[in-house]
């Protein structure tokens, strides 16, 4: 795979600040499409994705779930990620961002397909990958040169 976007990935461990850190870069208006995966409890017992452009979301995963589609502790709706996909199908410029590459994208789940689309265009994509996954992340996904900006709690770093 002939890899076209800009690469920054924002990577600390679990709940380090990746998502707080994305968020304030939304804030200043640096996104134009993409998906923060977010929580409105601090348990993170529902999490719901949402898209940068448009402000919709929908739930992703719900830690009390049943059913086929399972990652770790959480039940997820793989239409809700299929919708992620439509809404990014047709990106062929811009800032984009995708929080969190994790387990289910290793595994060719989740944000997968999205992520493949995206690397092959002209873009500056910022995706949020946990410490734990970084060395399988750019393995998998054949990402040599790129941007880190590592977060630990409130100091971040940057590094390559």
């Amino acid at each position: 795979m002939l890899i076209m976007a800009d690469i920054i990935i924002v990577t600390g461990g679990r709940n380090a600040g990746k998502t707080a850190y994305l968020k304030g870069l939304l804030e200043s208006g640096l996104f134009s499409s993409g998906f923060l995966t977010v929580s409105d409890d601090a348990g993170k017992k529902v999490l719901r994705l949402l898209d940068v452009e448009t402000g919709e979301s929908r739930m992703l995963m719900r830690e009390s779930g049943d059913g086929p589609d399972r990652i770790g502790r959480y039940a997820y709706d793989p239409n809700v990620f299929e919708w992620a996909r439509e809404r990014l199908s047709d990106v062929v410029s811009g800032t984009v961002v995708l929080d969190e590459i994790g387990r289910l994208e290793l595994s060719g789940g989740g944000f997968d397909p999205i992520l493949n689309t995206l690397l092959r265009k002209r873009i500056l994509l910022y995706v949020s990958v946990r410490t734990e996954f970084l060395d399988e992340f750019r393995a998998r996904y054949k990402i040599g040169g790129c941007r880190l900006v590592r977060i630990d709690g409130n100091k971040v770093g940057q590094g390559s």
